[in-house]
């Protein structure tokens, strides 16, 4: 991102154990890449499952679950301290409408983006799928980093880069 001079904030969507957000967050300093990352996360867990499309062995009620204060400390132990990110705390059909505080969107990373059901696509795919099916943005991927990870540069869609948009 700093090569391309791209800027904008970091967006993590389920920030369970804080791994790949303390990854993304030392990468960026890493680079001088002075971003600020948003974890949005109920701090609960997973939500119930609303249909068949949510069915997954692993994806469980409850499970998933990093409590909001652990969260903090994890961040604490990577020295980043509380300018260098803010937390969005509810379930994603809660917090992200519009209005809602949230990132300069530039980059967004799922964590879980190449999760499926057994019947296909599901959780995080499925999701940025129908919000950017009728948005005028769409997600150019980016990085993908590990076997379920994906990250991608958010354009608008008539081409050129996002320089600010409402949740």
């Amino acid at each position: 991102m700093t090569f391309n001079n791209i800027d904008g904030d970091y967006a993590e969507f389920g920030c369970h154990g804080a791994f790949t957000f303390r990854m993304a967050w030392s990468a960026s300093r890493l680079f001088g890449h002075g971003l600020h990352l948003w974890g949005f996360d109920s701090f609960e867990g997973l939500p119930e499952q609303a249909d068949a499309r949510d069915d997954h062995p692993r994806w469980q009620a409850g499970s998933l679950a990093t409590a909001e204060a652990r969260f903090h400390e994890l961040c604490a132990e990577a020295e980043m301290g509380p300018r260098d990110y803010s937390v969005v705390t509810g379930y994603y059909s809660t917090t992200l409408v519009a209005g809602a505080p949230g990132p300069r969107p530039e980059t967004v990373a799922f964590d879980d983006y190449y999760c499926y059901a057994p019947s296909g696509p599901s959780g995080e795919r499925l999701a940025a799928k129908e919000h950017f099916a009728a948005s005028a943005w769409v997600l150019v991927p980016y990085i993908q980093y590990g076997w379920h990870r994906m990250s991608f540069v958010v354009e608008r869609r008539e081409g050129g880069l996002v320089t600010n948009v409402g949740w």
